[in-house]
């Protein structure tokens, strides 16, 4: 009658396996969670750089430069729709005007 004498060698061995077994579906879920995030990462990596062939591709003639104020530092030309261009109008408009409220 080995199999009573090993009674607990058995348990012991059959507990090992189950936390084993634990541990590999634990290591299982960690890794198909760290590889959706890479590769959505990689996705979004992808996606940007599409967008920035596709924005090198486009011809330059839809684009309006801003012009630049005397005395910016910045030359270098924005690309701005219509619509952004009123607006920064507008923003500008307003610095201007705090800028001569302040100044007197």
């Amino acid at each position: 009658m080995w199999f009573f004498q090993h009674k607990d060698e058995l348990r012991e061995l059959q507990r090992r396996v189950d936390d084993l077994e634990r541990n590999m579906k634990a290591l299982d879920l960690d890794w198909s969670s760290t590889y959706d995030k890479f590769r959505s990462i990689l996705a979004r990596m992808a996606k940007r750089a599409e967008r920035a062939s596709q924005e090198e591709a486009l011809p330059t003639a839809g684009f309006q430069e801003e012009s630049t104020a005397p005395g910016d530092s910045s030359s270098l030309p924005q690309l701005l729709t219509p619509r952004q261009m009123a607006a920064q109008a507008k923003i500008l408009a307003r610095r201007r005007s705090i800028a001569r409220v302040t100044e007197q």
